[in-house]
């Protein structure tokens, strides 16, 4: 825990690197994101398989990060909370393997997956729209 104060410390430092680190996170959680739509979308076209640990490591570096720039940056809007859609469809395969369609289960993931992207797009115009004043 001491680790984790520290971090937010450090990274409260210097306004103008501030821009800088959202920036860095939010390419950072970009990459998580779309690395784990295409898996999705790509290799996991039937849920008989088990999901990949790495993965749901990745899902949860990506919480890791939403709740840093939760922490960090306070201008974060309550559009944001919209990603808990995108990780109910990463963890669904899981919770409703037998009970569920395997069609309606894809749906759910194909489209729900999508809810990861959204609140970084949102918060990409909105730091555009921030360095541009």
């Amino acid at each position: 825990m001491k680790s984790y104060v520290i971090l937010v410390q450090i990274l409260y430092m210097q306004n103008k690197k501030s821009i800088k680190r959202q920036v860095f996170l939010l390419t950072l959680s970009f990459i998580i994101s779309l690395t784990i739509l295409f898996y999705f979308w790509v290799f996991q076209n039937d849920f008989s398989q088990k999901i990949n640990v790495y993965v749901m490591i990745l899902a949860l570096a990506y919480i890791a990060i939403e709740l840093l720039k939760k922490n960090l940056f306070k201008q974060i809007s309550s559009w944001n909370r919209i990603y808990y859609i995108g990780l109910f469809a990463v963890i669904a395969p899981i919770v409703f393997e037998n009970k569920m369609p395997l069609e309606t289960l894809k749906w759910i993931n194909h489209i729900g997956l999508f809810f990861l992207i959204i609140p970084l797009m949102f918060e990409a115009s909105i730091l555009i729209k921030s360095k541009k004043k």
